[in-house]
This record gives structure tokens, sequence and C-alpha cells, in this order.
């Protein structure tokens, strides 16, 4: 896993995330923690290398967002949004192309 979470000012990026489930989603919610713990109020976590999410990675998404309440999800692969679309999540995160 490629994975990179920083922070600029009040955001935290994700970037470098292959699969958005499984060991990364857990690896992903504590980092995500950490870094939010004193920098809450934008998370943007970019897709464009991720190939799959799954409920474990939705609710690290979820979790984000309920935190902060803003969550944009960057270069969203179709299939991700249809994901997102099915479990009805969608509303809650802003869809951006960088």
């Amino acid at each position: 896993m490629l994975m990179n979470v920083r922070i600029t000012g009040e955001t935290v990026r994700v970037t470098g995330l292959r699969q958005l489930g499984g060991d990364d989603a857990l690896i992903l919610r504590a980092e995500l923690e950490e870094a939010l713990e004193t920098h809450c109020h934008r998370v943007e976590v970019d897709l464009s290398q991720t190939d799959g999410v799954d409920s474990s990675g939705l609710g690290v998404l979820v979790s984000a967002w309920m935190v902060c309440g803003r969550v944009r999800l960057l270069n969203t692969p179709p299939l991700i949004r249809q994901f997102l679309d099915l479990t009805r999540q969608r509303q809650k995160f802003e869809l951006a192309q960088s």
C-alpha cells in the first residue's frame, strides 16, 4: 500500500489509496483518527488509484464525515460512485475532479 496521509493547513489529504476496504481501511481509519484530533475541518481523499471499496472502507469515510462534516472525494471512479449511490451515502460527500 502506498497510502499517504498528510495535513496541509486545516485539510487532511489522503492519496495513493489502492483499496478502500479490508486492512487498508483499518490503517486509513487509524491514520484519519490521529489526524482529525487536531485538524478537523476538511478531509480530501484522492481515489484516482483506488480499485475498489467495501463496507469497512465506506465506514471510514462516513466516520470522517461525522467528525468533520466535510469530506471531498477526488477523481472518484465510476464503480465507487455506483457503490455510494447503492448505499445511499453519496449525498454526504462532495465529488470532484482534481
